[in-house]
């Protein structure tokens, strides 16, 4: 009777377990994907940000993560009108709100209506500023805010990191001649 006990005890476990991670691969998922992963001082890497299991977002929040002695951000890349090219629609924002961090954070103001499709999200520009490697990532909520209610449902999306950028070589240096 032991036995029966604690077999039905170890099926309704796995069974729990197992519907954790099916709920968990159900919410949003980010993969990075960046332009090369060699690279010289001086280059320019992209990274873009492509989402799955989109919930519907208005807003997105983010903070890109990479080693800030091999990259340096210069910014999201736009097309010519001058928009963010991505999903964040016309008119978005998008600002470092910790400029002395090594993590850039952003918050864009994206949509006045859920946006739902899944698609490239953003691509991230970095100059390439030091040897050794890093990966690009993201921790990233999105938030569903309709007609700015003022009430938000949000969704921490997983993150899948880029593959590894590999910078050999050391900084110029600049030499005075007097």
């Amino acid at each position: 009777m032991k036995r029966a006990i604690a077999l039905l005890l170890a099926v309704l476990m796995a069974f729990s377990v197992l519907s954790v991670t099916a709920m968990a691969a159900d919410g949003p998922s980010i993969t990075a994907a960046v332009d090369k992963t060699e690279a010289a001082i001086g280059d320019t890497v992209e990274a873009t940000f492509a989402l799955a299991n989109n919930p519907g977002y208005t807003n997105i929040e983010l903070t890109l993560t990479f080693d800030p002695d091999v990259l340096q951000f210069t910014g999201l890349k736009t097309d010519e009108d001058g928009d963010v090219i991505g999903r964040f629609g016309k008119g978005s924002t998008a600002v470092n709100t910790n400029a002395a961090s090594d993590k850039y954070g952003f918050i864009t103001n994206a949509l006045t209506n859920t946006y739902s499709n899944n698609a490239d999200l953003f691509t991230a520009q970095f100059s390439v500023i030091g040897a050794g490697s890093t990966t690009v990532g993201a921790n990233v909520t999105l938030f569903q805010n309709i007609d700015n209610n003022g009430t938000a449902t949000d969704y921490e999306a997983t993150v899948t990191a880029s593959d590894d950028i590999a910078v050999a070589g050391t900084p110029a240096t600049s030499v005075t001649v007097s």
